[in-house]
């Protein structure tokens, strides 16, 4: 875009509007000096012109390669979001939120943009159709033909006058004809070179001028609708971002709610780590002082292991084990009862 901008300060340099001339470039058309260099000037503008215009295409061709890889970016842009959104996994993430007429308001801005490259396409085609293959080749050609008949016609003067004294009538009155008709060519080319360079100056006044307001109205209008697309959803935006500001409060408590049982959990399963180590080492220590006094393990020595990994995961004995599984005389069992087991 402002590569295009710069291209277009440069023509209207040379098409400055304040300097719009309402009368004739040629008041005269007598075949003079002042006429010929008049039209010398005119011809080197449209030379200059030219050069520009060729700067102007590019720029136009440039513009428009960078709104279709915008288009087509964007495009893809658009159709990846819709994808996602209406997929399994998508529907989840969308918040409850109808999220189809904001990517229909996003691909209504991609086609204002195409046909605001559809527009871009048809300026350019006017510079190159209306002037760099019509006005300006048109000129400069008249230009080159009024140059060429305006040095036969001297040429045919020279020899003319160089035949006037010496030469036979015949050749005088060849001489004469030849020097009448190159008279009537030069004329008209210079009539015609005339007519094509005032035409020119007169179309430059103007065109350009029109090309670049219907340029920024081609902007206005795609940018404009592509505003009011995007301003038609706002009340689904609003709502999107009141369901937003619910969801993250949510997403809050959630944490909060998670850490909380997470200590809780954390406090109660240190509680039974450490009542089960309280038990275990309680009924490790009776045991054991019974074993050291002496007290009988009974008629089946596997009982008491058994009895004790019982008692140390459980806090009581197998089923259907009575004290007597760990020692045979009452006392030790009662004791043991009284340890907790």
């Amino acid at each position: 875009f402002y590569f295009l901008r710069y291209c277009w300060s440069k023509v209207f340099r040379m098409v400055n509007v304040d300097q719009v001339i309402p009368e004739l470039c040629f008041p005269r058309l007598d075949d003079t000096l002042l006429f010929r260099k008049k039209a010398s000037e005119m011809d080197s503008e449209l030379k200059r012109l030219k050069d520009r215009l060729h700067t102007l295409h590019s720029g136009f061709r440039k513009y428009r390669e960078c709104i279709n890889s915008f288009c087509n970016g964007h495009a893809v842009f658009v159709t990846a979001i819709s994808d996602f959104f209406s997929s399994p996994e998508g529907k989840t993430c969308s918040g409850d939120i109808q999220v189809s007429s904001l990517i229909a308001s996003m691909r209504h801005v991609t086609k204002d943009l195409e046909q605001l490259k559809f527009k871009i396409d048809e300026e350019a085609e006017q510079v190159t159709f209306d002037w760099l293959e019509g006005v300006i080749p048109s000129a400069r050609d008249s230009y080159k033909q009024f140059e060429r008949t305006s040095q036969d016609m001297e040429d045919a003067q020279l020899k003319y006058l160089s035949l006037k004294k010496t030469a036979k009538k015949e050749a005088m009155d060849r001489a004469a004809n030849d020097l009448s008709a190159a008279k009537v060519f030069a004329e008209e080319a210079r009539f015609e070179v005339a007519r094509r360079l005032e035409f020119a100056r007169s179309k430059q006044n103007w065109w350009f001028l029109q090309l670049f307001l219907d340029n920024l109205e081609i902007h206005q209008r795609a940018l404009t609708s592509g505003v009011q697309s995007l301003e038609s959803v706002y009340p689904t935006i609003e709502e999107g971002r009141q369901r937003l500001a619910f969801l993250k409060d949510t997403e809050r408590e959630i944490k909060r709610l998670l850490e909380d049982e997470i200590v809780r959990f954390s406090a109660q399963a240190s509680n039974l780590a450490t009542t089960s180590v309280t038990a275990t080492t309680a009924t490790t220590s009776i045991i054991n002082n019974r074993l050291s006094s002496g007290g009988n393990m009974g008629h089946n020595p596997g009982c008491y292991f058994a009895a004790s990994n019982a008692y140390l995961n459980n806090n009581s004995l197998p089923k259907g084990a009575s004290g007597d599984c760990l020692v045979r005389d009452g006392s030790t069992a009662a004791s043991i009862s009284e340890g907790g087991g």
